[in-house]
C-alpha cells in the first residue's frame, strides 16, 4: 500500500475510515486474518488493538492464546510506528519479540501501545537520519476489558533507511 500512513493518520480522526481499514488490514496481513483483530483507537501517540473472545483465539484452557496475544502486541507497535514513519523512507522489521504473561484472559484484550511524537521527533528521527538505522523497544501491554493485566510484550523493531538495507537477490 503506497499511503499507509496517510490512511493510519486520517483513520486516527475519521471513526467510518478506522472501522474501514481492518478489513483491509486483513487483507494486507493474512496471518492476522484468522484472529480477527480489530484497530480500536489510532491517535499520533497511541494505538489499540482488540483481540476479540473467540474459538480461533482460545487455548485449551479456554482462555485467549499466547500467541493472539503476542501477535496482537506486535500488530500495534508495528501501526503505531508506520503511522509515524510510513514505508517510503524507511523499512521496518522485528529483530526479536518476548511476551511475559500475568493473567488468563477470560474476555476480550487491548493491546495497547504508546509512543510520543515528541520522542519520535527528537530522538528516532535524527538518529535516523544521521546512522540510517535504530533499534526501537517497544512495551507494549495487554488488558482484558476488566482491566486486568494479561500481558507485556517487548518487541525490539530495528528501523532503517531504504539504502542501508541489504537484500540477496
Amino acid at each position: 500500500m503506497k499511503d499507509l500512513k496517510g490512511i493510519l493518520v486520517r483513520a486516527g480522526s475519521n471513526p467510518r475510515l478506522l472501522k474501514m481499514l481492518n478489513p483491509l488490514m486483513r487483507k494486507m496481513i493474512p496471518f492476522n486474518r484468522p484472529h480477527r483483530f480489530s484497530l480500536e483507537e489510532i491517535t499520533s501517540e497511541r494505538v489499540v488493538v482488540r483481540i476479540p473472545y473467540r474459538k480461533s483465539n482460545l487455548n485449551h484452557l479456554k482462555g485467549i492464546h499466547a500467541c493472539a496475544l503476542t501477535t496482537a502486541s506486535e500488530y500495534s507497535s508495528g501501526l503505531l510506528i508506520l503511522r509515524h514513519l510510513g514505508t517510503a523512507d524507511y523499512r521496518l522489521i522485528m529483530k526479536s519479540l518476548t511476551s511475559t504473561y500475568h493473567y488468563q484472559g477470560k474476555e476480550a484484550i487491548n493491546a495497547i501501545f504508546e509512543l510520543s511524537e515528541a520522542d519520535v521527533n527528537s530522538e528516532l528521527i535524527p538518529e535516523l537520519e544521521k546512522e540510517g538505522v535504530v533499534d526501537l523497544i517497544a512495551e507494549i501491554k495487554a488488558f482484558d476489558l476488566s482491566g486486568n493485566h494479561v500481558c507485556t510484550t517487548v518487541c525490539l523493531w530495528q528501523i532503517k533507511t531504504w539504502d542501508k538495507v541489504k537484500t540477496k537477490v
